[in-house]
Formats: structure tokens, C-alpha cells, sequence
């Protein structure tokens, strides 16, 4: 969505078709570096913004609600590699929540952009122990292409590191459509297994994808119990030759059935 050219639209979408959003994450904002101070959403703050320094498109961007508590998670932010993933991150301490948005371009390497993935979810795992994690954005991995490699590749990183996959995978929700009308699932939502999210598909002519509602219920039950549960970091390389090497074994064991 191109915030830089439609700012009053997306204004008029906050207030007439969805409830006040606590967070508002928005990808491929079209502003650069230099024009970060530029943005504005009435009634929200841009709390944390991805943008790129010498390059137009892109950039990820979280917008805050002004009645709504949070900061900036500069370290997360930082994890960005412009042109490949572009990260915004705010946390909310007294509803330990923590909020992430991802912009991944079509051109990104997958094997690079996994690997980023992983860290972060990683370092949310490890330093926001007893917190919600939400992140969403475009990933730019269809998950209605479900036999493909790099879907198979991202949906087996977010299951190790403990998260969820909250859209609803077919295609009713998807949220995109190329100009044959073949539907794609390129934008996602992910959580952490503590809490009950859910995620509607929404029709309008902003941009060319569908926007989609977040509803987070916690469970304030589990955030009572001690979690004692050592976490250990993902080798996205590691696991990506491991799981190739997977593949190619079963390939040969289905050849060598195929001649007996």
C-alpha cells in the first residue's frame, strides 16, 4: 500500500470501516529515510519505521493509536536488510505485547530473508518470554502453494520457533489476486501459541492487496505460570541443507521402489 500517495484514504478506511486499531502495521509506504519525519496518520503515531535511504518503494511502518502505550524495539529494527526484509517492531509493556511488521520484496533471496525470520522470532522467544507476539505484513510466500519448497521451508521455521501460521488458508481468504484472477496468500499473520488470535480478510480499493483485522484475545492464565524452558537459536543454514538433503533421500528411495 502506497501510504505516501494515499494517506487521507487510508485515514478514512481507519474511521469508517474498521473499530479503532490499537496498531496499525503498514508495508511498502513508499518513503524514503529523509521523508521518515513527513509521515503522519491522524489520530496515530509512527512508532517505528523501516525505510530505505537510496531506493523509492518498500519500508515497513507501525502505527500506534495516541491513547495506546509503547515504544520502539530499535534492535529488532535493525535486524532490516533494505531490499531484502524490511522490520518495524514496537512493544506495549503493561499489555506485554509486542507487535512486529514485515515487508519481504518479491526479489529477496529466500534463503537470507528465512534466515533474518528466524533470528527474529528467536530473539522475541528469548528476551519477551511471557509477552504476545504478533507480527504481520507481506511475506511474499504464498501459502495456497502449499507444495512448494519455500512454503514448505518458512511454514516448518515459524512451527520450530514455537509460532503459529493465524490466517485461514484457502482460497476465500487470500489476499491477492493477479490480473487473472488466480488467488495468492502473500500477506500473514503470526503469534505465539499463549493467546487466541484471530484474522479477517478485508475488501476495499486501497491498494492491491486486501487488508486484514487482527483480534488478539489473551490468556492470562499461562502468563501466571513460570516458563523454565531453555530456547535454543535456529541455523536457518543448517536446517535448510538438512531439509533439502531430506527431500533428495526420499526422492531416491521413491526411484529406487519405482525399478524393483
Amino acid at each position: 500500500m502506497c501510504l505516501k500517495k494515499k494517506a487521507l484514504e487510508v485515514e478514512e478506511f481507519l474511521t469508517e470501516v474498521v473499530t479503532k486499531q490499537h496498531f496499525v502495521c503498514i508495508t511498502e509506504h513508499w518513503y524514503m529515510q529523509k521523508e521518515v519525519d513527513c509521515i503522519r496518520l491522524q489520530e496515530y503515531i509512527p512508532t517505528s519505521v523501516c525505510a530505505r535511504e537510496n531506493r523509492t518503494h518498500g519500508g515497513s511502518a507501525i502505527f500506534v493509536c495516541e491513547s495506546v502505550e509503547a515504544e520502539e524495539l530499535i534492535n529488532i529494527r535493525k535486524l532490516s536488510i533494505k531490499g531484502q526484509i524490511e522490520v518495524s517492531a514496537v512493544v506495549n509493556r503493561p499489555l506485554k505485547t509486542v507487535v512486529i511488521c514485515i515487508y519481504r520484496p518479491p526479489s529477496s533471496e529466500e534463503i537470507l530473508f528465512l534466515s533474518v525470520l528466524a533470528d527474529i522470532l528467536n530473539s522475541l522467544l528469548n528476551n519477551f518470554i511471557q509477552f504476545t507476539h504478533i507480527l504481520a505484513g507481506d511475506f511474499n510466500i504464498d501459502l495456497l502453494e502449499t507444495s512448494n519448497l519455500d512454503t514448505i521451508s518458512y511454514k516448518n521455521i515459524v512451527q520450530m520457533s514455537g509460532f503459529n501460521i493465524a490466517n485461514n488458508i484457502d482460497n476465500k481468504h487470500a489476499t491477492k489476486f493477479t490480473y487473472n484472477g488466480r488467488p495468492s496468500l502473500l500477506d500473514h499473520v503470526l503469534y505465539n501459541k499463549r493467546l487466541n488470535c484471530s484474522v479477517k480478510v478485508l475488501d476495499d480499493a486501497i491498494g492491491d492487496h486486501r487488508q486484514l483485522s487482527i483480534d488478539v484475545r489473551q490468556n492470562i492464565n499461562i502468563f501466571r505460570e513460570k516458563i523454565n524452558k531453555t530456547i535454543d537459536i535456529i541455523d536457518y543454514n543448517v536446517f535448510y541443507n538438512k531439509f533439502e538433503q531430506g527431500i533428495a533421500n526420499k526422492q531416491i528411495e521413491s526411484m529406487e521402489q519405482d525399478t524393483e
